[in-house]
């Protein structure tokens, strides 16, 4: 050994048996980045995208102000029903209404910029966009709902109806509800559609019955007497008298301020307007007065609260116009109320649905237990583990989420939820991201309780384990090492050596202290991603394992000696290979085993012979790998018509010249001598066709000829062989040539041959008499 090869060895020990720090582990070009935005940020497109997403949250919050445009719109053009409203307001509605119709209009030009999916591909051309949204319906909607007729609203305060198509933006409520999924929670959802549209339906029915109110006659009504009368002497329209301003007891220091008549609890119905004007007398109360329009609105709306929840005490109407309305509201109430309280239903079902269904299951599995006779402890055990997942509270669990989402997007889920363990592994932060990420789509997820074994001492490293949640106690001989969330073990032994001083297995116990969640990746997995890699990251992989197993003392002295890994797709390949291997030296024995036959055939001077016979038909022929031939015989259904005239044995030596003949045997002597049996046909010209006329078969190969049927089954044409040829290669192995006939079997006469004798087998039962 020369002097500069022994330096290099020395080199090489000495780099292997140094200590690996942080900077020697990750290496220099790797980064944990996107490449792909690192590379757009530095080459940007000079290109402009105007597209709108319609997920995102700016166009979210966009709808959001769209939607207070609609709210606004309903609530005020409904309240411009009171009087007071419109006299004293009408003007200064209008700078708000301009800006929502401004609103309105730009919300016009971004849904032109929506952008949309077509056949799963998402569209942002401005042109494309704007075409699909103009040949929409709510382009036609939008447009409407802008078209100015607030002119009239200058001209006359009254016409507040002419600002009733801006109903028609009503549909955005819908597209802000639709988009606020995933974004706010269920419940947040649901109440909010609750409370708005139960405040909506109150108002705009309590402005209708201001209206039917206020064009109704209520002169029959005798005024402040009969508000503490009975309900049947109240009229069924809003009247001013039937709310009062608030009186408070305002005579500090008088001495007339006292009623000496007193009056029990139950007898103060029967006196209170005798109250009312003892109170109102001398000036006894200070009087808080409420405007007209607080009193106008507060007893619409408590009317149209107590009408549309169905509890009444309410006026009875008095014409066909208020009958009509009552019956309406009492039916819209009914159906509003059947909603909301299917809605209050579903949030209650959903909020308690994690723990319904644990609660179930739990007196499920005690039922199971007891018919079991399993033993207190492990059903407490079991009972224990139902109770934490009712009290986390846990909707899905990590096997639902991987088969709801695509295997792509799972990966992406579990490498975020992982990847900082991973980068912190000694082993993995060695290799690039897209091998981080192909093994986390890998990683199985598994669920332990307190006191469960995860690792056993003796068991092969066979698998990388995370822990994504929970706890787990390493037990050494002489202490207990606990491990944490986001922790990683056996990563380093996932790669095996020779000369492992416990053969590749874990020396120690881990047991999980807690309600564990851990992901675990197989060593086959591993290899077989790792497989599909640049070998260079395998080598570098390798040498990271050997110098942490032999930190840790797992290793000895000898020289280091990879264990490969070999996946069941690597035994199966293994094994088609072995099976070829086998199947290819069965050949070689078959065809010493007919050479010895033909030996033997050659020996004692027997000849080789095969023969349809003249009740059937050559319509193949077969070579064997040692030479030896045989013909392939069958018996078409409609061959009993007629049959052939065959020789004794085979005599042509020059094959089957005649037109009217086919083969029907063959014999082949000890010198390789063919012969065939010449069978003749009267017709066999007429009827059949040429339909090969150079068919070469070879040692190995085999013809065989077809057979055509009817919708009876029957046959009506069939192959069969005319001629056989034999011929020698350049070699001395003889093939042989087959002219082939396609017989229309079909089109022969139902006619006895001449030469049919009735003693002759088989009878022909089918033939006509003449």
């Amino acid at each position: 050994m020369s002097e500069q090869t022994g330096q290099k060895l020395y080199e090489r020990k000495r780099r292997m048996s140094k200590k690996l720090d942080d900077a020697d582990l990750i290496p220099q070009h790797f980064e944990y980045e996107n490449q792909y935005d690192k590379w757009r940020a530095a080459n940007p497109r000079i290109e402009y995208d105007f597209s709108v997403d319609e997920s995102g949250y700016i166009y979210w919050i966009w709808t959001f102000i769209v939607v207070c445009g609609c709210l606004y719109n309903i609530i005020v053009l409904s309240v411009l029903a009171f009087e007071n409203i419109r006299s004293a307001y009408i003007e200064k509605f209008i700078p708000i209404n301009v800006t929502f119709d401004i609103i309105f209009f730009f919300d016009i030009l971004i849904r032109s910029m929506l952008s949309f999916y077509e056949d799963g591909v998402l569209v942002t051309e401005y042109a494309e966009t704007r075409r699909n949204y103009l040949h929409s319906v709510y382009f036609g909607l939008d447009l409407l709902a802008i078209f100015p007729f607030d002119y009239l609203l200058i001209r006359k305060t009254s016409a507040a109806f002419c600002r009733l198509n801006r109903f028609l933006k009503i549909y955005r409520i819908a597209n802000f509800i639709a988009q606020s999924y995933g974004k706010l929670t269920q419940v947040t959802i649901s109440l909010s559609k609750i409370f708005t549209a139960c405040f909506l339906l109150f108002h705009v029915n309590a402005c209708v019955f201001y209206i039917i109110s206020v064009n109704s006659d209520t002169s029959s009504w005798d005024g402040v007497n009969a508000t503490f009368d009975d309900d049947e002497y109240l009229p069924w329209p809003y009247t001013p008298e039937k709310i009062t301003d608030a009186y408070f007891v305002g005579c500090d220091g008088r001495q007339d301020c006292y009623n000496p008549t007193f009056y029990y609890d139950e007898a103060r119905e029967d006196h209170l307007v005798e109250l009312y004007h003892f109170w109102r007398m001398n000036n006894r109360t200070e009087v808080y007065y409420f405007s007209k329009f607080t009193k106008e609105y507060t007893l619409s709306m408590y009317w149209s609260a107590m009408t549309m929840t169905t509890l009444g005490e309410q006026p009875a109407p008095n014409t066909s116009l208020q009958n009509a309305f009552e019956i309406v509201n009492t039916l819209a109430g009914l159906l509003l109320f059947a909603v909301i309280m299917g809605s209050i239903g579903d949030l209650v079902a959903n909020a308690n649905a994690v723990k319904t269904y644990w609660q179930t299951l739990m007196d499920g599995l005690k039922q199971y237990m007891i018919y079991r006779d399993l033993n207190e402890s492990l059903q407490t055990k079991v009972l224990k583990y139902c109770e934490y997942e009712m009290g986390e509270e846990t909707i899905m669990k990590e096997h639902e989420v991987r088969d709801e989402l695509p295997a792509k997007l799972y990966g992406h889920v579990t490498t975020s939820i992982i990847g900082s363990s991973l980068v912190r592994s000694p082993l993995l932060r060695m290799s690039e991201r897209s091998f981080l990420n192909d093994i986390s789509e890998l990683l199985e997820p598994h669920y332990f309780c307190p006191g469960d074994v995860v690792i056993e001492k003796g068991q092969l490293c066979n698998s990388m384990f995370i822990i994504v949640c929970g706890q787990m106690v390493e037990i050494t001989d002489d202490d207990a090492i606990d491990h944490y969330e986001g922790e990683i073990l056996g990563d380093a032994n996932l790669i095996w050596f020779n000369n492992h001083l416990n053969h590749n297995r874990h020396q120690h116990n881990f047991i999980s202290s807690a309600f564990s969640q851990i992901h675990m990746l197989s060593r086959d997995d591993f290899f077989k991603v790792l497989s599909s890699y640049d070998p260079k990251l395998k080598r570098r992989l390798c040498d990271v394992a050997f110098f942490l197993q032999r930190q840790r003392g797992e290793l000895d002295d000898k020289k280091r000696k990879l264990v490969e890994n070999e996946d069941m797709e690597t035994y199966l390949k293994k094994l088609a290979i072995q099976t070829l291997e086998l199947h290819d030296k069965m050949g070689v024995i078959e065809e010493e085993f007919w050479s010895v036959s033909i030996l033997f055939i050659f020996l004692f001077g027997i000849s080789l012979s095969d023969y349809c016979g003249s009740d059937q038909i050559a319509y193949g022929m077969e070579v064997h790998h040692s030479g030896v031939i045989r013909l392939l015989c069958s018996k078409p259904n409609c061959f009993d018509k007629n049959y052939s005239d065959c020789p004794e044995r085979a005599e042509s030596l020059h094959g089957c010249k005649n037109p009217n003949e086919w083969v029907g045997g063959f014999d082949k002597n000890i010198e390789g001598d063919l012969s065939l049996m010449c069978c003749e046909f009267d017709g066999l010209e007429k009827f059949a066709k040429v339909r090969y006329s150079d068919v070469r078969i070879r040692r190995g190969e085999f013809f065989e000829g077809e057979e055509k049927e009817n919708g009876d089954g029957d046959v009506i044409k069939f192959d069969v062989i005319k001629d056989i040829r034999m011929h020698k290669d350049t070699e001395g192995k003889a093939y042989y040539n087959l002219t082939v006939l396609s017989f229309d079997c079909e089109s022969i006469p139902d006619v006895k041959p001449a030469w049919l004798q009735k003693s002759q087998w088989p009878y022909f039962q089918y033939a006509k008499k003449h």
